[in-house]
């Protein structure tokens, strides 16, 4: 297929938002999912990913409908312009604090690992720096090189996988019974949130060429959080213990450690640093360029350059003073994060299509 310049296909959305979602998803679903349904968390992986059947039929009936149309386009037409707007402003502002928060997130990952003595604000400004390039270009520009990594984040992850295998105790995955399975339903809210990240692609609907393949891609898409999400539960939980994993910050930086070939313990730590500093890259890269979306759509401008400093300079004070540590940063995940991000997410597109419905828009 022939994509026009500027333009991205639904294949590499996806592909940015696989390697987005595995930037949360190897920090905190494992920790989260055990803390709740411990040996069981595994089972969530499956139940994790149902919402999307819905969203993937909503959003390939809508964008059928309306092909020329970004998300934040169809809820001025479904709900009205003065509502559609509001709707747009709470979705800025609520991605504005979390683009805040995955900077952060980055800072305490490499506090709390390998550059213990680091300043925070070295660390801010380096990510902040990389992410001012990013965003200066197109989407276009970060779909390659998302996709220039794809296939090294699938190597290194499947190669992981396979050497920690034979580590990997099947007494730490079972007994699993009908009495855990409330737990693993509670648990799952967890990749529920990551998962329904689906529907922040389509803020990019315009750049995206071929949205009339949305379900045949949006059904890869769920295989392939399924594999990734269940091997990453089975390896940690299966090598760490189900009661261990979530004390740890990041578990499955452990089990990296854990690694042994041959006899000998490789140090292949820097390999997966420059993993996570890709991903976390990605992600806050992804949502940066969904804020300056949104700031167009709001202010009702053609040109996003404008806006990008001032929205780095804004991340880099709320990064020190919304949140004072790594403890803080998990809570916010855990009890408000979660809940709120699925309101964005699932609810409102839910809504958004039977309001078109009723008002036979779509």
């Amino acid at each position: 297929m022939i994509i026009k310049k500027g333009k991205i296909s639904m294949n590499q959305a996806l592909v940015i938002l696989l390697l987005a979602v595995s930037s949360s998803g190897l920090r905190i679903l494992p920790v989260f999912a055990t803390s709740i349904s411990h040996e069981a968390a595994w089972l969530g992986t499956f139940i994790a990913v149902i919402p999307l059947i819905p969203l993937i039929y909503i959003y390939q009936k809508i964008f059928n409908k309306y092909p020329a149309m970004s998300l934040d386009n169809v809820y001025d037409v479904f709900f009205g312009k003065f509502i559609g707007k509001i709707i747009v402003v709470f979705y800025f502002f609520w991605l504005l604090l979390t683009f805040v928060i995955y900077v952060r997130y980055f800072c305490e990952r490499f506090l709390t690992t390998i550059l213990i003595d680091t300043p925070m604000d070295f660390m801010l400004v380096v990510m902040l720096g990389f992410i001012f390039y990013v965003l200066r270009n197109n989407i276009e520009a970060l779909s390659r090189m998302c996709e220039f990594f794809f296939l090294i984040f699938i190597f290194i992850y499947a190669a992981i996988f396979f050497v920690t295998l034979p580590q990997i105790k099947l007494s730490n995955l079972y007994p699993v019974t009908l009495y855990d399975m409330p737990k693993v339903l509670t648990s799952s809210i967890y990749g529920i949130s990551l998962a329904t990240y689906f529907t922040y692609i389509f803020f990019f609907a315009k750049d995206i060429s071929n949205k009339e393949d949305i379900k045949k891609y949006g059904i890869i898409f769920i295989v392939f959080c399924i594999i990734l999400a269940l091997s990453l539960m089975v390896t940690v939980i299966g090598i760490i213990g189900p009661m261990v994993t979530p004390k740890f910050p990041i578990p499955y930086f452990t089990v990296i450690k854990s690694i042994e070939i041959l006899g000998t313990v490789e140090r292949i730590e820097p390999i997966i640093i420059a993993i996570w500093v890709v991903t976390d890259s990605i992600i806050i890269g992804f949502f940066g360029h969904i804020l300056l979306r949104l700031m167009k759509n709001i202010f009702g401008i053609k040109d996003k350059k404008p806006f990008v400093v001032p929205l780095l300079l804004f991340t880099y004070v709320g990064a020190f003073y919304l949140v004072n540590n790594k403890i803080e940063l998990l809570d916010f995940s855990k009890n408000v994060g979660l809940i709120v991000n699925l309101i964005f997410t699932f609810v409102i597109p839910v809504v958004a299509f039977f309001v078109g419905k009723i008002r036979k828009l779509v």
